[in-house]
């Protein structure tokens, strides 16, 4: 019996690690096309080419990364809302088409999401460095254009899942340290949105409001919303 047992067991771990191999694997897999698409095409100037606003309303753009594109266009009234997310940009290839899309635009307000695929890689020192750098020209450079600017804090990644072990064990931290970096260099114009709702007592992403270890799901994109259309004065519009 207790042979037996032990045979089962043996059997179920291998087929917990072989689970666990196909899924990183296709993580993997995953990631590298993201890149090569990326590295086609830096700066994803060849996404969102209609940068026509179609209304008189006051325009919100939302500008950065894959967390920035959940987001979606959400439905503000009184405003219209443009996304200008691209999945996988670093804080660097957001800023190398900020300029073009706020120039072309002309928002009364921008809403920046960026920095953690910066935070994801290599050393923090230089990682963190990085990101403040193309964060900090972003918000100067709206800043100098007369946008009023919103910059929603990198939050942190959830624990437990698959993709959490591919990170730095340091990301959490990494974010607290960039955050307090950017607000440090923020330009008068700008705001930081604090995403403490969001987190835990061990000030990681709750549970259940994570898609996975990097991405909020609906729910967490939805108290995501609330806290920006909160702090984001609606009624305040730059004179053009």
């Amino acid at each position: 019996m207790s042979s037996r047992f032990l045979g089962i067991s043996g059997l179920l771990i291998i087929l917990g690690l072989l689970t666990g191999t196909i899924l990183l694997g296709f993580e993997l897999r995953q990631r590298l096309r993201i890149e090569a698409a990326l590295r086609s095409d830096v700066a994803g100037l060849s996404m969102h080419r209609d940068l026509t606003p179609p209304t008189e309303e006051p325009l919100l753009v939302i500008l950065g990364d894959s967390r920035a594109a959940a987001l979606g266009t959400p439905d503000i009234p009184g405003w219209t809302v443009f996304n200008l997310g691209v999945p996988g940009q670093s804080s660097a290839e957001v800023l190398a088409r900020a300029g073009r899309d706020l120039v072309l635009l002309n928002p009364d307000h921008l809403v920046l999401i960026a920095g953690v695929n910066d935070l994801k890689e290599g050393d923090s020192n230089l990682a963190i460095q990085r990101a403040s750098n193309g964060l900090s020209d972003i918000l100067a450079i709206a800043d100098r254009l007369g946008i009023t600017t919103t910059f929603i804090a990198p939050w942190p990644a959830a624990e437990g899942s698959l993709r959490a072990a591919l990170l730095p064990t340091d990301l959490n931290d990494r974010c607290e340290r960039l955050l307090e970096e950017v607000i440090k260099r923020q330009p008068a114009g700008a705001n930081v949105l604090s995403v403490s709702e969001l987190l835990d007592q061990s000030q990681s992403v709750r549970a259940d409001l994570a898609r996975d270890a990097l991405h909020l799901n609906d729910a967490g994109n939805a108290i995501l919303l609330k806290l920006l259309v909160q702090q984001v004065d609606l009624g305040r519009t730059r004179a053009h």
